[in-house]
């Protein structure tokens, strides 16, 4: 690590920007060093303002608000805007969300669609699950098929809002199995959602077998994630 973070100095000293950003997440993460968001926040900017697309979504992550944090949300759409412009999925997310926030849903959902484009699970579930909630039955197809592809990459709360359209037949035809094997995937990896849609099914005998025992076994489960 002390070898690491004397190139990445050296290399950032004389304004490589690769070496810059490497730097900055040395400086934020602690890596070996004693963790100094300015210094890294410093670093990072010095290789965002050269254009580094990385760099510019740290410094959106860095800014962007989250639980216990406010952040500052204008710094973090400006710097999620260009790396979102140099093709970053993960920002296009980013920025989209923050966008939606603020109200300003079109400029939003456009960049959603950019990020959904390359296959970005999160947005696939977030664009998919805004087309279900239009309640329009030509936004339906669309949306089914970006939670398709959302949950085959594992996306939990994708398998969750495809195996409610399942069980409700929204947008496809009715198949409480599907419901049933798109519930358990995401309840394997203890959503609770998923454990009380699934509850639902086994009291139901619906796409599984009728078992009350399974049944408050999954919402016991799911109560204690809560």
């Amino acid at each position: 690590m002390a070898a690491a973070l004397a190139a990445a100095r050296e290399g950032a000293e004389r304004g490589d920007a690769a070496a810059q950003y490497k730097l900055g997440m040395i400086y934020l993460n602690g890596q070996g060093i004693k963790q100094d968001r300015d210094e890294a926040s410093k670093w990072l900017q010095k290789a965002a303002e050269q254009g580094s697309a990385d760099a510019q979504e740290a410094l959106g992550l860095i800014n962007a608000p989250r639980p216990n944090y406010g952040g500052d949300p204008s710094q973090a759409i400006a710097w999620f805007r260009l790396a979102a412009a140099q093709g970053k999925a993960q920002s296009q997310f980013f920025l989209a969300m923050l966008l939606t926030k603020q109200g300003q849903n079109d400029d939003g959902r456009e960049w959603l669609r950019k990020a959904a484009a390359q296959n970005y699970a999160p947005a696939e579930t977030m664009l998919g699950s805004q087309l279900l909630g239009t309640g329009k039955e030509e936004d339906r197809p669309e949306a089914i098929a970006l939670l398709t592809k959302a949950a085959a990459q594992n996306e939990l709360l994708a398998q969750v809002a495809l195996g409610t359209c399942y069980e409700k037949g929204l947008g496809v035809t009715q198949d409480y199995a599907q419901a049933a094997t798109l519930y358990q995937r995401a309840a394997l990896a203890n959503n609770s959602n998923a454990l009380l849609a699934l509850a639902r099914l086994y009291d139901n005998g619906q796409g599984v077998p009728k078992d009350a025992a399974k049944a408050e076994q999954l919402r016991s489960q799911a109560i204690t994630l809560q």
